[in-house]
């Protein structure tokens, strides 16, 4: 999975939307950089916060020193506690990885264990830890079962991995029920078949966001809902070969989608889809290669994500809903080629969430809200 892709709970008023550009420039909107205890220092090691729930709590992972992941929770008050799923493996690339914490505290993730075999996992918010593994999860290295999302009600979904290494979509409902899926037109080979988007594909109505490999190696967008009724669709935009295609990102609780369509290059660019299938594509101020991939989607479609510039360094930006953007950078951020900011969510408040990449290509997780 390239991208983790990733439902803004933020109660901003029109008028709040309106004038947040020039509060931005007023500096009203800060930054707090955090690491995690024992994050690593070394190139590509650090701290990936993901996710963040109404209240302000921030979950996600971090790499240490010896390139083995452990889970975290950063509470509003900025206090950090690691964890580390039973079972899971202390070999490089294996550990623990939280992925989603809904408004009620409960968090879903993956753990790799001693054989790099992946497992889903439920945290409550009381600190019960619930295992589980999809019927037809493969068994073998980077195979098994990934959650992606976890939603108000508690329902879960995500993807598992087969044993000839093709994917799959799941739902697991509250009670432990899990139901797999697959679109019409999902590929069976290696490297095909359905992911689920990470962090925001999943609304409270139950309704889920992805995209699927078809035997062509085309990648075309999905909705599903709770009822298991799945829709397909296709950017005018998208190409038509082998990694080309269609995906969707984030869905919020109207239903309107953010996504992203490639046509060359593995380039991904965004679109908007309205809740009547109205695909509306759109390009970020100052995006120069690399794409502008969305991350996440609110209420009234204000959507958040990054773009690349010429460089390849990484940039923040939101659009709003009549179609003017507001782009940030952390302070800290480096700006050469794989480095620089990377938002993740705004689900917590006038609060946003995500990490960067600094000059020495370290990541660290942030905090920019008022």
């Amino acid at each position: 999975m390239r991208r983790i892709s990733i439902l803004m709970l933020v109660f901003f008023a029109c008028f709040v939307l309106a004038v947040w550009p020039q509060a931005q420039a007023q500096r009203t909107f800060t930054f707090t950089n955090f690491k995690a205890p024992g994050a690593g220092i070394a190139k590509g090691q650090g701290t990936f916060a993901l996710d963040i729930n109404k209240t302000g709590t921030i979950i996600g992972y971090y790499l240490d020193g010896q390139n083995l992941n452990h889970g975290f929770v950063r509470t509003p008050d900025g206090t950090i506690t690691t964890f580390d799923a039973p079972g899971a493996g202390t070999a490089r690339w294996q550990g623990t990885f939280l992925l989603s914490i809904s408004s009620t505290g409960a968090i879903t993730g993956y753990y790799a264990d001693t054989n790099s075999v992946y497992h889903g996992f439920v945290l409550s918010a009381d600190g019960t830890f619930t295992e589980f593994d999809v019927s037809g999860a493969g068994t073998g290295m980077w195979q098994g079962t990934w959650p992606q999302n976890i939603n108000t009600k508690g329902m879960i979904t995500g993807s598992y991995t087969d044993a000839g290494n093709a994917n799959h979509g799941f739902a697991r409902t509250p009670d432990g029920t899990i139901q797999s899926f697959d679109p019409a037109g999902a590929g069976t080979g290696a490297g095909q078949g359905t992911v689920v988007a990470g962090v925001d594909a999943l609304n409270n109505a139950g309704t889920t966001t992805g995209w699927y490999i078809d035997t062509n190696d085309v990648e075309h967008a999905f909705v599903r809902t709770a009822l298991g009724v799945i829709t397909t669709f296709n950017d005018p935009g998208a190409g038509t070969g082998a990694g080309d295609g269609s995906s969707g990102g984030t869905i919020n609780s109207q239903g309107m989608v953010a996504g992203n369509y490639c046509y060359s290059s593995n380039q991904w660019f965004p679109f908007l889809i309205a809740p009547d299938g109205t695909i509306t594509d759109f390009s970020v101020p100052a995006e120069m290669s690399g794409g502008a991939p969305a991350m996440d989607i609110g209420p009234s479609g204000t959507i958040l994500g990054y773009y690349f510039d010429a460089s390849g360094a990484a940039h923040g930006y939101m659009r709003f809903t009549w179609g003017n953007f507001v782009l940030f950078d952390d302070p800290q951020a480096g700006t050469a080629s794989g480095q620089g900011t990377f938002p993740m969510t705004f689900k917590g408040g006038n609060t946003i969430t995500g990490y960067y990449v600094g000059p020495n290509n370290v990541v660290h997780g942030f905090v920019y809200s008022r």
